[in-house]
């Protein structure tokens, strides 16, 4: 149990105190909520761009398979052609 206030003003001014410090919490709560949401859009800004990459690499494989197709076809056509 708490003692008896006396007098009056340190009352007032204990629970302004603790009026600040709460609010000091509530602040401080909310500016690390937004920091959070801040690095969850980062995170998923990252896997984008780590999809998109991997989209291109699989472009550039079957480019490269392309390429591959198109030179065998070439020889091909060199020993088939070549009199």
């Amino acid at each position: 149990m708490k003692p008896p206030c006396f007098p009056t003003s340190y009352c007032v001014h204990t629970n302004l105190l603790e009026l600040v410090n709460t609010f000091t919490m509530l602040v401080d709560t909310f500016a690390m909520l937004v920091d959070t949401f801040a690095m969850l859009v980062d995170t998923f800004a990252m896997l984008v761009d780590t999809f998109a990459m991997l989209v291109d690499t699989f472009a550039m494989l079957v480019d490269t398979f392309a390429m591959l197709v198109d030179t065998f076809t070439m020889s091909m056509q060199q020993l088939v052609c070549t009199p």
